[in-house]
């Protein structure tokens, strides 16, 4: 349970650092400038800025859920096959949901990834039920 909670997290500190990046990269080539920063007063950001900070606003939406239940999965050790599995599933997903977001970004595949996801986080909330 450990290793697919370290690799949400690595996702999350990856996409922080993507997301300087970014604003720094915009900054740079004179899309923005650093006053925009400080209180975002510019009207807009590059597309590519918007789909990058949005998809690290998602990390704390379905993945603090994830989280959680990782938490409790080993304070209670349930660590079986089946939790084992949905969890890697789920961080596959976020992965996956990660990489269309900032690249092509289409909704519709998006939403299908986000969706399969959540069932499997949902199952793991479900495993963790029956067995605690």
């Amino acid at each position: 349970m450990k290793e697919p909670l370290i690799v949400m997290l690595g996702l999350i500190l990856l996409m922080f650092v993507a997301a300087f990046c970014v604003r720094m990269y915009s900054v740079i080539i004179g899309k923005v400038t650093l006053n925009h920063y400080k209180t975002f007063s510019e009207k807009t950001e590059p597309e590519y800025v918007t789909k990058t900070i949005n998809n690290l606003n998602n990390q704390f939406q379905l993945p603090l859920l994830f989280v959680c239940a990782c938490v409790l999965a080993i304070a209670l050790k349930i660590e079986t096959p089946g939790v084992i599995f949905n969890a890697w599933a789920f961080v596959i997903c976020r992965v996956a949901h990660s990489i269309v977001h900032i690249t092509v970004n289409i909704v519709l595949l998006r939403s299908v990834v986000f969706a399969v996801g959540f069932y499997f986080l949902a199952s793991i909330w479900h495993q963790i039920y029956l067995q605690s």
